[in-house]
């Protein structure tokens, strides 16, 4: 299944969902706030599952909380 399918799309956009529900819950923002970074950090995960993604996420926002 590819993301130009029926199928695919809706995977991906409740994907989308579930990712940007978990990054706002932890304060990270919404996937609307994350769209508007360009560049590979912030949109790589968008195409991750929401497992794999949060790992990344979760560590860019506690570097960045670091700095």
């Amino acid at each position: 299944m590819d993301a130009t399918s029926p199928c695919g799309s809706q995977l991906y956009t409740r994907q989308l969902a579930e990712i940007s529900a978990m990054t706002e819950s932890i304060d990270g923002k919404a996937a609307l706030d994350w769209a508007m970074k360009q560049d590979f950090r912030c949109g790589c995960w968008l195409m991750e599952k929401p497992e794999t993604a949060m790992k990344a996420i979760t560590r860019n926002l506690d570097s960045r909380n670091l700095a």
